[in-house]
């Protein structure tokens, strides 16, 4: 019997806006720039430019091994990369770490249609929730408040973020921690994403059902390792229901 279900977040449940990664790089080396300057330090975007791709490089290198940094140590590396890390006050890292999360607070994501109906029916069969997230630059704390923005607000019981559990999928620990936090044993817990490696193949290393999501953003990609194949939100309950 299913006792849980586990999402991923990112083209699972919610879609990267159009143009995400321009907008979102120049909307923080503005407001970085701009935070540094209110505090005494004088910077260009040109520097902070050089500084934002050198930090996604290192983060990267990172991510390959399935490690993450918090979302303070990821502030620290990019402050590093422009050579402010000895100039800057707790008080402007603070206020940095706001603009970090502001494009995705401010340009919430489109959710998956069919997605918040197809998990309140799983709820309302008392099936726990959990997300399961590598978060990149878009920390748990400001998907919280997305979710909350959209309209999942008391959806989940349990939501696991990397940069908080520092571990990304497909590695056990990030399940291991989630299943731990809801209560349930691998076989009793079902995993919900679009790829193959990180989500399908991360759940079935250490003993859950897997769901492939194939929304089609990977061509190519083998799921032959799920145990089902949806390509809609709303063919999950039936699914989930023959388990």
């Amino acid at each position: 019997m299913i006792r849980a279900v586990t999402v991923d977040w990112w083209h699972t449940l919610a879609e990267p806006p159009r143009d995400w990664e321009p907008f979102a790089k120049r909307t923080r080396i503005e407001g970085i720039q701009a935070i540094l300057r209110a505090h005494g330090v004088e910077c260009t975007l040109a520097r902070l430019d050089i500084a934002y791709d050198l930090w996604t490089e290192h983060l990267a290198r990172r991510w390959k091994r399935n490690v993450d940094l918090s979302g303070e140590q990821q502030i620290a590396d990019l402050l590093a990369s422009a050579g402010y890390d000895r100039v800057v006050d707790g008080d402007a890292l603070s206020e940095i770490a706001g603009v970090i999360g502001r494009p995705l607070v401010d340009r919430p994501p489109p959710i998956h249609d069919g997605a918040i109906d197809a998990l309140r029916s799983l709820k309302a069969r008392g099936v726990g929730l959990a997300i399961i997230s590598n978060t990149g630059r878009t920390w748990g704390q400001f998907l919280r408040q997305v979710q909350e923005k959209v309209g999942m607000a008391g959806l989940f019981d349990h939501r696991t973020f990397s940069d908080e559990a520092r571990v990304r999928k497909p590695a056990p620990e990030i399940f291991a921690q989630t299943l731990a936090a809801l209560d349930v044993e691998p076989d009793e817990a079902v995993h919900v994403g679009d790829d193959v490696t990180a989500d399908v193949g991360g759940a079935k290393d250490v003993g859950m059902r897997a769901v492939w999501y194939d929304t089609g953003t990977w061509p190519g990609a083998d799921g032959s390792r799920a145990d089902a194949v949806i390509h809609s939100w709303r063919e999950l309950p039936e699914v989930v229901a023959r388990w």
